[in-house]
């Protein structure tokens, strides 16, 4: 799973999911689904640091998403959205769904906190984008779907990074690289597959974070397909006092 501070940890694909006219409704409204997902996320953030985590809030880093926290960001980023095509327009459908997905967004948030906040101990951040370039390969040729992930001293991996295609001629393979490491991190794996959802681990053991992969001339290995990322060790819940009197 990834941290809450990762960045782009739901897709306007997911809303899609959810809400199914939110793309009509975002091109016809000009909204921008990728930046209302980034503000929720940050205003959902801001709001658990003040809720659990306000005398240190540098725990923040340390929530991972599960799923009743990844659904109160999902129904908070449509509330966005249909608040700003109601502001448009004043129009009362838009009314009707900011209303409806501000509720779900509640209940989403209720059962995050009653259930606990999911914590882990190391986290892990989840990689960015790496640098991919042709090498020789009597193995290569053809399309590729490539992700990475930072692996910490425990053996935990970070949430992998988002998959990018990358085309090589005949006779050329890949070699893979990751940029600046995180401070928790001491290796990084390599994913590679013929398509996205087959991203494919290749390397036996973390990869030193000076030391790249490439392709071997027997082709892709049959490894594990990328995980999600961490889970959480512990839960952290909202305390409740009573008042006196």
């Amino acid at each position: 799973m990834a941290l809450i501070t990762d960045e782009g940890i739901a897709t306007p694909e997911e809303l899609r999911r959810h809400e199914s006219g939110v793309y009509e409704v975002a091109s016809a409204e000009g909204i921008d689904l990728g930046a209302k997902l980034a503000l929720g996320q940050e205003e959902i953030r801001v709001e658990l640091t003040g809720l659990l985590f306000a005398a240190e809030p540098e725990q923040i880093e340390r929530v991972v998403v599960t799923p009743p926290l990844r659904l109160w960001l999902l129904y908070h980023s449509l509330t966005l959205v249909y608040r700003d095509a109601y502001g448009s327009h004043l129009n009362e459908r838009y009314l009707k769904k900011k209303l409806e997905y501000e509720a779900l967004a509640g209940w989403a948030k209720r059962r995050l906190l009653g259930t606990g906040v999911g914590m882990t101990g190391t986290p892990i951040p989840k990689a960015g984008r790496p640098s991919v370039v042709e090498v020789p390969s009597a193995a290569g040729g053809g399309s590729y779907w490539v992700r990475t992930s930072w692996v910490g001293a425990n053996g935990e991996e970070g949430c992998p990074s988002d998959a990018i295609s990358v085309t090589t001629d005949p006779g050329k393979g890949l070699q893979v690289r990751v940029g600046p490491a995180p401070a928790s991190a001491t290796g990084w794996n390599a994913y590679v597959g013929r398509s996205a959802e087959e991203c494919r681990l290749q390397n036996g053991a973390p990869l030193a974070l000076d030391e790249s992969w490439t392709e071997p001339e027997t082709g892709l290995s049959e490894g594990p397909v990328a995980g999600e990322g961490q889970k959480p060790q512990w839960y952290r819940r909202l305390e409740r006092r009573l008042q006196r009197g």
